[in-house]
């Protein structure tokens, strides 16, 4: 939406003409963005790569200038590493009472080379000449204090961990907040904030802290399910030199077969894939082969669900199943059974992507049962979780099924140019989303 490419701008040059240029060209150049004319363009996954976090090139300020007060001098140093922060956050991090940050801060801004944004955040205009004298083992202890007073889980704080090269700090920190991320349906974002971390990981790194970032960023990948999302997340987990992401890259390959329309292949890859210990990405794996059994009858579907019921024990698990018992139901033609198990697994879902996928499921079988209200009910929700989550498919689909139960119900439904206009760039983002089988 128009808006969160402007908020993501806004936020990252606090509104400086001269920075948001300078902005705009890196994303050009990191080919996150198109331009027409007088408009840029950013797809879903820029700007979920933007909202993660990432960084565009090296975001010193390239002119450096020499202060006549020492004092500022170190100052301005800090706001340079911090890249973006309160004062209250450089204060803590220089340990300095916070009135001589903010006297200190002030001088700065008058000197012109520093700013204040409109979210309270300090940002430098010019790097100082002292910060390149400070040797590196200076630079990476400002980088650590500063992690220490960043928030928990947030992007500031992983940014600083990396550049102090904690990578294990950073993975944890990472996983942490891709696991918020993702319970709150932003599995794009999830994904793009874990791939630069899991990239930096080595042998030498957590065996346990690696596997959790590798199980995160698996299920965020599917979750999303778009191609370029599975695309990225094999290739992290490609060169990745242990045992888990071999295995759970046969899992991510196997997704992306099914995507490409080979379901039977990607069932057969399931199917020779080993087990997975954990529920979260064992579940994905049984998808694929209750899908096979489903559509193409590869193996007695109800038998195939009930050794996945067994076998998943999660919590998380039983809205899953519950879909595939519907699905099962749907495709027998038996649609107010089916209807009746999309709602247990809309009511047993824990989070977000899981919900849309349920109303979903639930508005088809409603509208084939001949319950154009209730249909137009679990629509109208399906419409506004896609929207408030920012996924594409599912708010298409949430404006169809509404649109079609209408329409069936006997209702008259005007789409006229403005409300087409509005959802045109929706239809063609039909894979992926969390919104599939």
């Amino acid at each position: 939406m128009p808006e969160d490419a402007s908020n993501i701008l806004l936020r990252r040059t606090g509104g400086s003409a001269v920075q948001v240029a300078a902005e705009l060209d890196a994303w050009m150049l990191a080919g996150l963005a198109t331009r027409q004319g007088d408009h840029f363009f950013l797809d879903r996954d820029a700007i979920d790569q933007l909202e993660g976090g990432r960084l565009l090139g090296d975001q010193t300020p390239t002119e450096s200038r020499r202060l006549s007060d020492p004092g500022g001098e170190e100052l301005l140093a800090w706001v340079v590493l911090a890249d973006s922060a309160t004062a209250e956050i450089l204060a803590a991090a220089m340990g300095v009472p916070a009135w001589e940050a903010d006297v200190g801060l002030a001088e700065l801004a008058k000197a012109g080379v520093a700013a204040l944004d409109r979210e309270g955040r300090w940002r430098a205009r010019v790097s100082p000449a002292e910060l390149y004298a400070w040797p590196e083992e200076r630079v990476v202890d400002a980088h650590r204090r500063l992690a220490a007073v960043f928030p928990e889980g947030s992007a500031a704080r992983l940014h600083q961990l990396l550049s102090a090269g904690d990578v294990a700090e950073a993975l944890a920190c990472a996983t942490a907040r891709g696991v918020r991320l993702l319970d709150a349906g932003r599995a794009a974002r999830a994904v793009a904030g874990m791939l630069p971390v899991l990239s930096r990981a080595r042998d030498e790194d957590s065996a346990n802290l690696v596997e959790a970032g590798v199980s995160l960023v698996v299920r965020a990948a599917l979750t999303d399910g778009t191609a370029r999302t599975l695309a990225s997340t094999a290739g992290a987990l490609a060169r990745l030199p242990n045992p888990t992401s071999t295995h759970a890259l046969e899992l991510v390959h196997a997704h992306i077969v099914a995507l490409e329309g080979d379901l039977g292949g990607a069932a057969a890859a399931a199917r020779s894939c080993l087990p997975f210990a954990a529920d979260e990405l064992e579940v994905w794996r049984r998808a694929l082969l209750v899908r096979g059994a489903i559509r193409l009858g590869l193996g007695d579907p109800d038998a195939v669900i009930d050794e996945a019921d067994d076998a998943l024990l999660a919590p998380a698990a039983r809205s899953r199943v519950e879909t595939w018992r519907g699905q099962r139901a749907y495709e027998g033609g038996r649609y107010s059974e089916a209807a009746g198990h999309h709602r247990n697994a809309v009511a047993t879902s824990t989070a977000p992507p899981a919900r849309a996928l349920a109303l979903g499921n639930l508005a088809a079988a409603l509208l084939d049962s001949f319950d154009f209200a209730g249909a137009a009910r679990a629509a109208a929700e399906l419409e506004e979780v896609g929207r408030s989550l920012r996924l594409p498919r599912a708010e298409a689909l949430g404006f169809t099924y509404g649109v079609v139960a209408r329409y069936r119900a006997g209702h008259h439904v005007e789409l006229g140019s403005d409300v087409l206009a509005e959802r045109r760039v929706l239809w063609p983002a039909t894979t992926g989303t969390g919104v599939s089988a």
